[in-house]
């Protein structure tokens, strides 16, 4: 979709932006938060948040997360952000990013949740198994997954982690 803040933000005219905000575009019609978050422009994520964007309403946070941007995940979770929405800590910790892992057990992420795919592998869901690892970060050397039952799932996965 197409209109006039999320151009702004595509191009990353803060100024611009800013002034569409101040007359009324909506911050949360279109996915102009995650379009920021992905270009790296702290300054109109700044100013989305600023004008009511809901930085749970999209997975935000594990964006800014994923890109090592620490300022923005500050914002974010200035902001309201869920650190306990998604697997963000999980995150952070696989891509050695201390800041942000400091940042995140500051705002009160929960060391102890477990993981989307240990969640996803107990309840015997194959299909969203094969999702977490075909997206996986981990340096997987060999997956197998045998469906046993439309319930029950064997998975065994060897990485060097």
């Amino acid at each position: 979709m197409f209109d006039v803040l999320s151009e702004a933000v595509r191009r990353g005219e803060s100024t611009i932006v800013k002034l569409l905000l101040e007359n009324r575009a909506d911050p949360n019609k279109f996915d102009v938060l995650s379009e920021a978050v992905r270009r790296g422009e702290s300054t109109i994520v700044k100013l989305l948040l600023e004008n009511r964007a809901d930085p749970n309403k999209f997975d935000v946070l594990s964006e800014a997360v994923r890109r090592g941007e620490s300022t923005i995940v500050k914002l974010l979770l200035e902001n309201r952000a869920d650190p306990n929405k998604f697997d963000v800590l999980s995150e952070a910790v696989r891509r050695g990013k201390s800041t942000i892992v400091k940042l995140l057990l500051e705002n009160r992420a929960d060391p102890n949740k477990e993981s989307t795919i240990t969640f996803s592998i107990k309840k015997g869901s194959s299909r969203h198994v094969l999702v977490h690892i075909q997206n996986s970060t981990f340096p997987i050397k060999s997956v197998t997954l045998n469906i046993l039952s439309m319930n029950k799932t064997h998975c065994h996965m060897d990485s060097n982690v």
